[in-house]
């Protein structure tokens, strides 16, 4: 992973400030320049973080940009966060696959 290189594709991307993305990603705005600039000398919780993220949203791009929004704009980063929101998301294509499968009047 060649995390400055994907973190300016996300930021031109998205045509957003490392402040947003670190909001988004749920880091700090000094962690993502320090990703940017190639300068962490250990693997913080932060820059895992920071580096999970980025990996997600450069595979996600069949999300379109307001889901990606919503979606950055409630999760906190966490794992546990994570795994709740996956949970949420299944759940709500499960019942959307059971309602078409219903037999309608």
């Amino acid at each position: 992973m060649d995390v400055p290189s994907e973190l300016e594709t996300l930021l031109r991307r998205d045509g957003i400030t490392q402040s947003e993305l670190a909001a988004r990603a749920g880091v700090s705005q000094p962690t993502v320049s320090r990703a940017k600039r190639r300068v962490p000398v250990r693997i913080s919780d932060g820059y895992g973080q920071l580096c999970s993220y980025i990996r997600q949203e450069l595979n996600e791009t069949s999300l379109p940009p307001q889901a990606r929004d919503a979606l950055a704009e409630i999760w906190d980063g966490s794992p546990t966060h994570d795994a709740a929101l996956a949970a949420l998301i299944r759940a709500v294509v499960d019942l959307s696959r059971s309602e078409g499968t219903e037999e309608r009047p």
